[in-house]
């Protein structure tokens, strides 16, 4: 069937063991509990429109950049995104369609936009970690039921039609869903946004998938400690001279103007339609 939207995300090929010590669990509290009695709902940026390209991976990183908790206006483009991705992702050369989000969150890592970036392996870490720090990440397949909400809702049925990815923005307890927005423009779904069922998620997950969030600049893994005695007070220091950062020390961002400088050959656009 030929689609009116595109899609374009690529399972990762690669063997990463190393995945496995950086895991979104290892930075969970999961201090509430219950997930049913959690809700919360990130603000992003403007939905984004990657038409029948199949940039999705791109449009995604770009979108990542614009929500909340930490937003870095300007930067690179979805599209550009995406061309750096295909230039760092598994597979040689750039005559295909698609790429991987672990290439876009390299691309992302080099350019100081994030300190590193972790995995969940299990959905209900997926939703902590929206509750806990912000969006994540998401590539599955796609399937012909989603093409269409149902009561707002992407449905996993009918027949397998590719890779995707989106932006998991939000989540709600109380119907046990996660608030998430698309590539494909203000006019689809819900203004551009969609619910997944935490069901439809963990079938998602039990097939191909990519499920992937920064770690903030500065967060470490949780790690409990008991209580400790209140310390005296100290006398108040005297004021301290900002200095210059260390050498060869990244700053968020630092790294946006080297990497493209690197490829220049991508055209500088900010245009995501």
């Amino acid at each position: 069937m030929t689609l009116e939207h595109g899609l374009g995300w690529i399972p990762s090929q690669e063997e990463h063991p190393k995945d496995f010590a950086h895991l979104m669990a290892a930075h969970l509290v999961k201090a509430g509990g219950d997930l049913r009695s959690h809700s919360v709902h990130h603000k992003h940026g403007p939905v984004l429109n990657q038409g029948r390209t199949a940039q999705c991976v791109g449009f995604t990183a770009r979108q990542l950049l614009d929500s909340e908790p930490i937003i870095f206006p300007g930067g690179p483009s979805a599209q550009q995104l995406y061309a750096l991705a295909q230039r760092v992702d598994e597979w040689p050369g750039e005559n295909y369609e698609g790429t991987s989000i672990r290439a876009a969150a390299n691309v992302l890592l080099d350019m100081g936009y994030l300190s590193e970036y972790v995995w969940a392996d299990k959905v209900e870490d997926a939703a902590w970690w929206i509750i806990e720090h912000g969006p994540v990440m998401a590539g599955f397949m796609l399937y012909e039921g989603m093409l269409t909400l149902q009561e707002g809702y992407m449905s996993v049925s009918g027949a397998r039609l590719g890779g995707h990815s989106v932006l998991l923005t939000g989540w709600d307890g109380e119907r046990n869903a996660f608030r998430g927005v698309n590539s494909w423009g203000k006019g689809w779904g819900e203004q551009g946004e969609f619910w997944l069922s935490y069901l439809d998620l963990y079938s998602l997950m039990a097939g191909m998938h990519e499920v992937c969030a920064p770690t903030e600049k500065g967060l470490e893994v949780f790690v409990p400690e008991p209580p400790q005695p209140p310390e005296p007070p100290t006398p108040l220091a005297p004021p301290v001279t900002p200095q210059p950062p260390k050498p060869g020390a990244r700053v968020v961002g630092q790294g946006v103007e080297e990497v493209l400088a690197a490829h220049d050959d991508i055209a500088l656009s900010d245009e995501c339609y």
